[in-house]
């Protein structure tokens, strides 16, 4: 995240987002640098991202995250 947000300040990358990771992740990567988009699979046989990742993406201070969903047939 540290090299991310290195680039983000010199003007070389505009957002910074996550795929395929857990709430704690968010979080630590979060208190870095702030994350605009994550990334997950969501399916009616991989739910769990109700469970943390959303409320993580909703308690987090910066009011422009974006959630994209892979659904996996």
């Amino acid at each position: 995240m540290g090299e991310l947000k290195k680039l983000v300040e010199e003007g070389k990358v505009k957002y910074v987002g996550l795929s395929e990771v857990c709430a704690s992740t968010i979080r630590r990567a979060h208190a870095v640098h702030p994350i605009i988009a994550v990334q997950n699979e969501w399916s009616l046989w991989s739910r769990d991202l109700e469970d943390e990742i959303i409320p993580t993406c909703r308690s987090s201070n910066n009011n422009r995250f974006s959630l994209k969903f892979d659904d996996y047939i």
